[in-house]
C-alpha cells in the first residue's frame, strides 16, 4: 500500500531504495517527479534530511 507508513520497516534499512511507481507520465509530470526523486535521493545519499514529503510523512 502507499504511501508506506512512518513506522514501516522497509523505510528504515540501509540497503533498501524506495522509488515512485509512474503509471501516467506526461512530459511536464515526468521532469517534476523525475527532479523530486533526484533532490531526495541526493539528500539520502548525503545523510541530509528528505526534502519532498508524501502526506505529510518523510
Amino acid at each position: 500500500m502507499e504511501p508506506l507508513h512512518a513506522s514501516d520497516l522497509l523505510r528504515h534499512p540501509p540497503n533498501v531504495l524506495l522509488a515512485p511507481h509512474l503509471g501516467v507520465v506526461t512530459e511536464p509530470m515526468f521532469w517534476r517527479v523525475s527532479t523530486g526523486v533526484t533532490k531526495c535521493l541526493e539528500a539520502r545519499l548525503a545523510c541530509e534530511p528528505l526534502v519532498r514529503m508524501v502526506h505529510g510523512v518523510v
